[in-house]
């Protein structure tokens, strides 16, 4: 038993720390390095299966969870779409982008039993992942790393999603965008808003210079991404975190977050180059017509859905047919169930979502909020790592079935 509590350990320090320099191993190392997360969750299945197995024999059982047989439900008609469609291995393919959070959401929530202290470890390794990420992004951008590693990115095909290659840059409006060891500024700033929520609500027990500092080097990469969902979803986080201080009831909290809305929309309103800079990007306006664009498809088979006919699945397709890697993009996570799963897939994804909130610990509630705004404005579980530690957080802040972290 404590060498299965040791591996655990291990594998939750591997996916803290290695979870934010995904891309650079993409980037820098032999192919099948960009497994690893794969191999480090099929691991703790195997601990989790055997651990099952044990209970099983000595009749002590523990059913699963509301939030667990909601991801079971989702991840069972995903499956059944994948054997029902024309296309298996496309639909196979969007089957695992869609399914990988709920996977590991299963994984983590049942390693309870053979788990000590799962969060503060993660949550360690991460903030060190999140920091020499960032400091790596720093080097590229100002400390001439660019003359060393540009070679090396333009001809390394993106892991989530299949054809792309990771550019080096992403720029905006003649900004560079920092995307630290992630591959791209997205993952990155995303992987940055579940490190603040770590570092604000759950975090170990660190020195209160190095959380400040820590908390400082994570919003600075944030506002380098230069991603607008990222900085919003800080902004809340904030908020939410420091309500407590505030001795504000829920009553009181809605009107004064409006109140910090309209301070910060008179801000950007007297710096209206902000604001152009943020409106005139590239894509801003997909934001809006993607989902809606999703949403029409999805209604249009509405039982079935259309299981790799949008996202990295159809990336990956039509580039293998038409040499080509442009393909529809949801740009929304819930509209993208309603498209590729059709309503019951939609429901299962949504109830999965209503019931983590409501299991989970105050602090958690908010994170589970900050999720779901972010949601909508990408389709983030496309992206491994963010999909891998957003639904690991669920997991750990749920109530009844949370790892011990404290």
């Amino acid at each position: 038993m404590r060498a299965m509590q040791t591996l655990v350990k291990i594998c939750f320090a591997l996916l803290g720390l290695l979870l934010p320099w995904h891309g650079a191993i993409t980037v820098f190392l032999p192919e099948p390095f960009r497994w690893w997360k794969e191999a480090v969750l099929l691991v703790l299945l195997g601990i989790v299966l055997w651990n099952e197995v044990g209970k099983i024999r000595a009749k002590s059982w523990e059913k699963f969870s509301r939030a667990q047989r909601w991801a079971i439900g989702f991840l069972v008609w995903c499956l059944t779409l994948v054997i029902l469609s024309e296309d298996q291995a496309t639909a196979a393919i969007a089957a695992r982008y869609l399914g990988m959070g709920f996977v590991t959401f299963l994984i983590v929530s049942r390693t309870q039993p053979v788990s000590k202290n799962a969060l503060k470890i993660f949550a360690n390794f991460f903030f060190l992942g999140l920091a020499t990420s960032i400091i790596f992004g720093l080097w590229v951008k100002w400390g001439g790393g660019a003359e060393i590693v540009q070679n090396f990115y333009s001809n390394t095909i993106s892991s989530w999603v299949p054809g792309q290659t990771i550019p080096l840059w992403h720029e905006t409006g003649g900004f560079i965008r920092m995307q630290g060891a992630s591959s791209g500024p997205t993952v990155f700033s995303h992987l940055l808003v579940a490190g603040l929520a770590l570092l604000l609500w759950r975090g170990p027990t660190l020195n209160v210079w190095l959380k400040m500092g820590l908390g400082i080097l994570f919003l600075a990469g944030i506002a380098q991404s230069f991603s607008r969902a990222a900085l919003g979803g800080a902004f809340l986080l904030v908020f939410f975190s420091f309500l407590p201080s505030l001795k504000l009831s829920a009553k009181k909290a809605i009107p004064f977050l409006l109140l910090l809305f309209l301070v910060g929309g008179g801000f950007l309103f007297l710096n209206k180059n902000i604001v152009q800079n943020f409106l005139s990007r590239d894509g801003t306006s997909a934001h809006f017509s993607r989902p809606v664009e999703a949403v029409e498809m999805g209604l249009r088979s509405p039982l079935w859905g259309n299981l790799g006919e949008l996202g990295p699945a159809a990336r990956a397709r039509n580039l293998e047919e038409n040499n080509d890697d442009r393909a529809p993009i949801a740009e929304n996570v819930p509209a993208d169930w309603l498209a590729q799963l059709g309503i019951p897939g939609f429901f299962l994804g949504i109830g999965f979502l209503v019931t983590i909130f409501l299991g989970a610990t105050p602090l958690g509630k908010g994170f589970v909020v900050v999720s779901f705004l972010l949601m909508n404005f990408a389709t983030i579980f496309d992206m491994m790592p963010v999909a891998i530690t957003f639904f690991m957080l669920f997991a750990f802040w749920q109530k009844s079935e949370t790892i011990s972290g404290k």
